[in-house]
């Protein structure tokens, strides 16, 4: 959606790592970007940007599906959706698979996530700098991302801060959104999910170790910022800050996940990493934040990522710099990520095709062209909503 300017379904990508459906292909799970859009990256290098995208990829693991393809002339990518921030272990047999360009690479054992792909986009500036064109750059982080993990000098950064627990962090979260002005002052917090279980309920040892993993959390954030940052000054000493736009976004919820314990990785996960207390944030741990604190997270909202709910699906961004007259104002117009894609191509001067090569609002009734597809699709609509317990009029 981010890419293309257009729903997952037409961008192919309607469920992320699932490639058709009951076995059979179908458009719409083509687990890749489709013919169906053109990646706004490519539509940018056909005007004249140098393009450069480093971190998540996660839009299919093939060469011809690769960043590059979607447009990047530049590109360090980690090709699935997660993976560990020191090394390429992960949470697959065989670990995860990296690419700069169109080559397959080792990760550098050792490097932090963060500061490996600043390193990258910085030195993609610069190798470029002598070139009058102007750059779109993509950091896809892969931090706060579990699993929970940080440098040394990082690890105790906010000892103690979280011991009140995820109740009273809730709590505050919101009496802090409401002081600030970014939800109205006469909001409600929604009532806690009873599948938490209440802080005070928690033991000596699990209050203990639940803290460990936000103050764990916490730090990451303030290693991305400091990451944010770096890369922020390097635009300012090159004379580049002053003619850019930024934009900074989550792009989704808060994560509830805990696969060290649940889940299709538990077995190898376990195998691999020690969660035990002292080495929790190490990078022989595999620590994830769980539900708790993701709910904590989410607030004002109910629910987390993987959920319609607004917790699921609302994410703060940030957007500063050349052409934006706003300065420290908070906006409550109605956007999607699917917003950008165009927004970047007005700002640019380019055009998304009108020669009927895609069609991305699916405007074209197809149900004529391709009469056996439509009755295909009918037909597993009718399943699955049997299925589902779907009742239309005609079954009452």
């Amino acid at each position: 959606m981010l890419l293309s300017g257009n729903n997952n379904h037409v961008a192919g990508m309607a469920s992320q790592g699932r490639t058709g459906l009951n076995g059979q292909p179908m458009r719409g799970y083509e687990n890749h970007l489709s013919d169906r859009i053109v990646p706004f990256p490519k539509l940018l290098k056909d005007s004249g940007y140098r393009t450069m995208i480093v971190g998540k990829w996660h839009l299919g693991v093939e060469p011809e599906n690769s960043p590059v393809n979607a447009g990047f002339e530049f590109a360090y990518n980690l090709l699935e959706g997660g993976g560990t921030h020191f090394d390429s272990k992960g949470f697959l047999e065989g670990g995860m698979h990296y690419q700069e360009g169109t080559e397959r690479i080792e990760y550098p054992d050792g490097r932090y996530s963060t500061d490996l792909y600043t390193e990258k986009l910085i030195g993609f500036i610069d190798s470029t700098n002598d070139d009058d064109r102007p750059f779109f750059a993509f950091a896809a982080y892969t931090s706060p991302h579990w699993p929970l993990q940080v440098p040394d000098e990082y690890l105790d950064l906010y000892s103690g801060r979280y011991d009140d627990g995820y109740d009273v962090l809730r709590e505050e979260r919101f009496a802090s959104l409401k002081e600030a002005g970014i939800i109205p002052g006469d909001s409600e917090l929604r009532p806690r999910n009873d599948a938490v279980t209440p802080w005070d309920d928690l033991s000596d040892e699990d209050q203990k170790r639940e803290s460990r993993k936000m103050e764990l959390y916490a730090a990451m954030v303030d290693n991305l910022d400091d990451h944010v940052g770096r890369l922020l000054d390097h635009l300012k000493a090159n004379g580049e800050f002053e003619n850019t736009i930024v934009i900074f976004m989550s792009d989704n919820g808060a994560a509830a996940e805990d696969f060290y314990h649940r889940g299709p990785f538990a077995d190898y996960i376990q195998r691999e990493y020690d969660n035990s207390y002292e080495k929790m944030g190490t990078a022989e741990s595999f620590v994830c934040y769980g539900m708790p604190w993701a709910e904590a997270g989410s607030a004002p909202f109910q629910r987390y990522q993987g959920y319609t709910r607004e917790g699921g699906m609302t994410a703060p961004m940030i957007i500063a710099g050349r052409g934006v007259a706003a300065s420290n104002d908070i906006n409550t117009a109605y956007v999607t990520v699917m917003d950008l894609a165009p927004t970047f191509l007005g700002l640019a001067d380019a055009t998304y095709p009108d020669d009927g090569s895609v069609d991305p609002g699916e405007t074209n009734n197809l149900a004529t062209d391709e009469p056996e597809k439509y009755a295909d699709l009918i037909a597993l609509w009718q399943m699955e909503r049997k299925r589902l317990g779907i009742i239309v009029p005609k079954d009452l």
